[in-house]
């Protein structure tokens, strides 16, 4: 049974409404869905009475956001029952806040002199099949912002005021203080973006190091360069966690868990294979039963092998 147990809609930041959400699950071949809009239950009941009529299974959830520390959490819970009254006031006083995010929001771009007004942004409305969610959609129609990508790359920052997360990854902190956000102890190397780091990746400069963090927890991370995290030679890669053999025309031979002592690969594997195909009266994507006969021949002319620099690997 396919599923899909993250799914938004017009109630927080989604395209669709609940009876647009069911068609697009029966298209799809859905047979299990659950509606976990940001704080808020408003649209579940009617799109789980839906997809009971569509013959689909449904769970009531919702995404609940939270902070600690600084950090903000995304919590996810599934079969919840959407008339509990503590569940509905916690719901209420987020959606609040985010409320009155938007409104400040408007409020310090207008300070700093954009073309913004908290006058206006009161009485705006917009098609919430657009998704996202009240100042954004307000920016877009006022010609100042592009798309959610635009809005926290170059308005959702710290020199407005309104830097919601200091870093956006798997491992999220300040500098000081960081949380491991995987349900697994982080141990593989992170680069850690720093100003006053001594190593550079893709033109941002920081440093390397093994977070060692627990799963879902707050910890230190010490400023020191993982050396020799990785050794390559030829067409072979080592790493604390992985033994990595490519063949010379760039297929896998071996990807070996070194902790799970379990070998991931087997049979071909990330290799190109070309086929020769004379459909005739079929259609272009249609896939003859003997094409594994007709297998073209793949000549590697330069042999590929690995090449390391700075700790970065090709």
């Amino acid at each position: 049974m396919k599923a899909d147990l993250h799914i938004h809609t017009t109630a927080s930041d989604g395209n669709w409404t609940p009876a647009e959400l069911i068609l697009e699950a029966q298209k799809v071949g859905l047979g299990a869905l659950a509606v976990t809009d940001h704080d808020s239950v408003v649209n579940v009941a009617e799109a789980q009475r839906l997809a009971k009529e569509a013959g689909l299974k449904f769970i009531p959830a919702a995404e609940i956001c939270s902070t600690k520390n600084d950090i903000s959490f995304h919590i996810l819970g599934y079969g919840i029952d959407i008339t509990n009254k503590p569940l509905l006031e916690l719901l209420n006083h987020n959606e609040a806040l985010l409320d009155q995010k938007d409104v400040d929001s408007i409020a310090m771009l207008e300070r700093d002199g954009w073309d913004v007004s908290v006058a206006e942004f009161e009485h705006y409305t917009y098609d919430r099949r657009r998704g996202g969610w009240r100042s954004l959609a307000y920016l877009i129609d006022k010609g100042l912002c592009v798309d959610v990508v635009d809005f926290f790359k170059r308005i959702f920052t710290k020199e407005h005021d309104l830097e919601m997360e200091k870093e956006l990854s798997e491992i999220i902190g300040n500098g000081e203080r960081f949380f491991n956000s995987l349900n697994f102890e982080r141990k593989s190397v992170t680069f850690i973006p720093d100003e006053n780091g001594g190593d550079e990746r893709c033109g941002v400069k920081g440093y390397f190091a093994i977070p060692d963090i627990p799963a879902l927890s707050c910890g230190e991370i010490h400023k020191e360069k993982a050396d020799g995290w990785f050794t390559c030679d030829g067409l072979k890669a080592e790493t604390p966690f992985y033994s990595i053999a490519f063949a010379p025309d760039g297929s896998i031979v071996s990807l070996r868990d070194k902790e799970l002592c379990r070998e991931w690969v087997k049979g071909d594997f990330n290799k190109l294979k070309i086929y020769h195909d004379t459909p005739g009266n079929y259609d272009a994507w249609d896939i003859l039963p003997n094409y594994k006969d007709k297998q073209e021949k793949i000549t590697v002319e330069s042999p590929l092998s690995f090449v390391s620099c700075d700790d970065e690997c090709a």
